[in-house]
C-alpha cells in the first residue's frame, strides 16, 4: 500500500499597515486665492501676482456654516470687495472646476482628508508637496492676459526695479569681497529678477504704452504784497 503524502502548510502573518500607501502632508482646510493689487512676485522669469490663501473654516476669516455641511463666505466677500482685494472664483481652474484638490493623508494612525492646489503632486509616504512653479506662473499669467484681473500698476514695478536693483549693486559688492558659490547665485538671481522686471516695466510703462497722461492745468501761487 502507497504511503499517504502529507501535505505541507505554511503560517498565515497578519501584515501591519504603515501607511505608505497614502501621503504623510499635514492636513490643511479647503482655501480660496485672493488677488492683492500690492503683492507681485517673480515666477519663473515672470512678474506674476502673488495670491493669497484664506482657509473656509467657519468661525474664521467672517466665514459662517450652513445646513449640510456647506459654508456661506457673504461676508468674506463683501470685505474683500471693500478692501479692493479680488477673490479667485474656483472656475478660473485651469479645469474650469476647481484649483483645489481633495487628498487623503495619514497622521499617525489616523487617515484624514486635506486639501492642496491643483499645482500641487503628492506621493505616497512622503510629507511634502511637490508644485508645478511653471505650470502656476503660467496660469497666473493667463489671468492678467484675459483681464480677468489687472496688470501690476507703474508704480509698484518702477518701486520693485529699484530694490532689486540695490539687491543687485550689494550682490556685486559681495562677490567683489568674497567670490564664493553662494555669492555668485545670489547675484545671478538678483539679475534675473531685474531682467524680468524689465520686460515687464516695458508692458506698463505709460509713455511706451501710449497712454494718455493726466490733464493740467496752469497754477500760479497766490501772493500778497506785505
Amino acid at each position: 500500500m502507497a504511503k499517504k503524502i502529507k501535505k505541507t502548510v505554511a503560517p498565515s502573518f497578519a501584515t501591519v499597515d504603515h501607511g505608505h500607501d497614502l501621503p504623510r502632508i499635514p492636513v490643511s482646510p479647503m482655501f480660496i486665492l485672493v488677488f492683492v493689487p500690492t503683492r507681485w512676485m517673480i515666477m519663473e522669469g515672470c512678474l506674476v501676482p502673488q495670491l493669497s490663501t484664506i482657509p473656509l473654516e467657519p468661525g474664521t476669516n467672517l466665514i459662517e456654516g450652513s445646513k449640510k455641511d456647506g459654508i456661506r463666505a457673504s461676508r468674506l466677500s463683501a470685505r474683500l470687495a471693500e478692501e479692493g482685494r479680488i477673490r479667485i472664483p474656483f472656475d478660473w481652474a485651469p479645469d474650469g472646476v476647481s484649483y483645489v484638490q481633495e487628498v487623503q493623508t495619514r497622521i499617525g494612525l489616523n487617515e484624514l482628508t486635506t486639501y492642496v492646489s491643483v499645482w500641487e503632486e503628492v506621493y505616497a509616504g512622503d510629507s511634502q508637496t511637490h508644485p508645478d512653479s511653471v505650470a502656476y506662473a503660467e496660469w497666473l499669467g493667463s489671468l492678467i492676459a484675459s483681464g480677468k484681473i489687472p496688470p501690476c500698476p507703474p508704480f509698484h514695478v518702477r518701486r520693485m526695479m529699484d530694490q532689486e536693483e540695490t539687491r543687485v549693486l550689494i550682490s556685486e559688492a559681495s562677490v567683489k569681497a568674497h567670490d564664493s558659490g553662494p555669492n555668485r547665485a545670489a547675484l545671478e538671481a538678483h539679475t534675473a529678477n531685474l531682467a524680468a522686471l524689465k520686460v515687464a516695466w516695458a508692458t506698463v510703462n505709460p509713455r511706451a504704452t501710449g497712454r494718455k497722461p493726466v490733464q493740467k492745468k496752469p497754477a500760479t501761487p497766490k501772493m500778497t504784497e506785505v
